[in-house]
């Protein structure tokens, strides 16, 4: 995630906002899944959520977002920051499994780099050659994106 520049939707796959109450209870938080999906990541049994709103992913093209982790968004000196941390259209998102919403890091894996070079996406290596966190990645500086013996760490961490 401290690598992801832009959001990937399908332009025609159908989406929905929800609201629900925030798990620490403090307010209502809003969520945007593809409506196939709703069921699976929030059965009704199990949370109360009201639909706001439904759309087709072409609504979101173009959006700009807050990342979750902002180390290169802060970053005046990154080429191509004016088309980072903004929603795109792909024909590659599918309803197959998580969210319909796909994030999007050009510097890691075939999809992300040829929609990165297709709208100009800022490019983010935010691993050293030696599979360790970058010091602008100053959360997570030095610490090793997969161990050997406890490939997860990594992940864990950031999700805290």
């Amino acid at each position: 995630m401290p690598g992801n520049v832009a959001l990937a939707v399908g332009e025609d796959i159908d989406y929905v906002k929800i609201e629900k109450e925030n798990q620490n209870g403090e307010g209502k938080v809003r969520f945007i899944l593809a409506k196939e999906l709703l069921e699976k990541i929030f059965p009704k049994e199990e949370n109360d959520y009201e639909i706001v709103e439904e759309f087709k992913g072409e609504k979101l093209i173009g959006k700009s977002y807050e990342p979750l982790f902002d180390y290169y968004a802060k970053k005046d000196d990154l080429k191509n920051k004016e088309n980072g941390w903004k929603i795109y259209g792909a024909d590659f998102v599918t309803t197959d499994s998580g969210t319909g919403i796909v994030h999007i890091a050009p510097a890691f894996g075939e999809d992300d780099l040829l929609l990165g070079q297709k709208y100009n996406l800022p490019w983010v290596q935010h691993v050293n050659i030696d599979g360790k966190f970058k010091d602008e990645v100053s959360d997570f500086a030095g610490m090793a994106v997969r161990k050997k013996e406890f490939h997860e760490e990594a992940d864990i961490e950031i999700i805290k």
